[in-house]
């Protein structure tokens, strides 16, 4: 058994331009999908799956208006869907989550329309804006924008790593970032806590949820609520807490590795032998 090893970058045309990515492992196996956070790129994972077992490959894609991948459309929210919106690793049978187990959800219709509002008209605002029109700087600049935005999360190792992806140069050493603007307006159109609780009863495949120190009291209840569901309608479940904040799996891969690894040996059994 050994590790896996970056095989190639990928570009996968769509009707928008093109969704970017990097293929790990071999070509041979069908890939498990590795699906950034909020505002990073596939560069998120490569500290991390230099530690994890050549008996999967993953492919890591750039979501739309992240990364290298073509922005949407203009006038287009598709890219603020609420779908996966924390680092995740799917196949048909494996779902492996870190810090996630839903999107923003709000408790009562009047929350939910004062947060919708806010949110659309944020995002006519940055819609009208040119692309990339800045921040501008060097590398050093952009990479200590982001941690400071990220509060503490990222190391300079961590930021330089997304910077690869997430930034561009223009000329000399002045760079920019390449993500959407309109990604600074959030979701759309977040789900219902009872909607999401039934799409939590629907997880029969594998199932691994790795929480940092990441979360207040009240998100933790809701999170702890819906882990419950899925514990119970998962095929192999499995919780685990770490310390550290949400970019451990890039600051620290090792110990997450270990986590992962052990985690994807326990779901070796007949069924499930073609993705090992």
């Amino acid at each position: 058994m050994g590790l896996l090893t970056f095989t190639e970058e990928v570009k996968i045309p769509v009707p928008w331009g093109y969704v970017c990515g990097k293929l790990w492992g071999s070509k041979e196996n069908q890939p498990i999908v590795a699906i950034h956070g909020w505002l990073d790129n596939a560069g998120t994972f490569d500290h991390l799956l230099p530690f994890i077992t050549d008996r999967v490959s993953v492919l890591c894609i750039d979501l739309p208006g992240h990364g290298l991948s073509s922005h949407y459309p203009k006038v287009s929210n598709e890219s603020f869907l609420p779908s996966i919106n924390q680092n995740g690793i799917i196949s048909g049978s494996i779902f492996i989550l870190k810090n996630s187990v839903a999107p923003i959800a709000y408790n009562t219709d009047a929350k939910f329309a004062d947060f919708q509002g806010d949110t659309i008209l944020k995002f006519l605002r940055y819609d009208a804006i040119p692309p990339n029109p800045g921040p501008h700087g060097s590398l050093k600049e952009l990479q200590d924008i982001c941690i400071d935005a990220h509060k503490g999360s990222l190391t300079e190792e961590s930021a330089k790593t997304l910077l690869i992806r997430g930034a561009s140069r223009v000329r000399d050493d002045v760079y920019k970032f390449n993500r959407d603007l309109r990604l600074m307006s959030g979701f759309i159109h977040p789900p219902s806590f009872e909607l999401i609780q039934v799409y939590a009863t629907r997880i029969k495949c594998n199932y691994l949820n790795i929480r940092a120190e990441f979360f207040t009291d009240e998100r933790l209840e809701k999170y702890d609520l819906i882990l419950d569901i899925i514990r119970k309608s998962a095929r192999n479940f499995k919780f685990v807490q770490e310390t550290g904040p949400h970019h451990v799996h890039m600051n620290e891969p090792q110990r997450i590795a270990v986590t992962i690894n052990q985690f994807l040996f326990s779901c070796v059994n007949d069924e499930d032998e073609e993705y090992f």
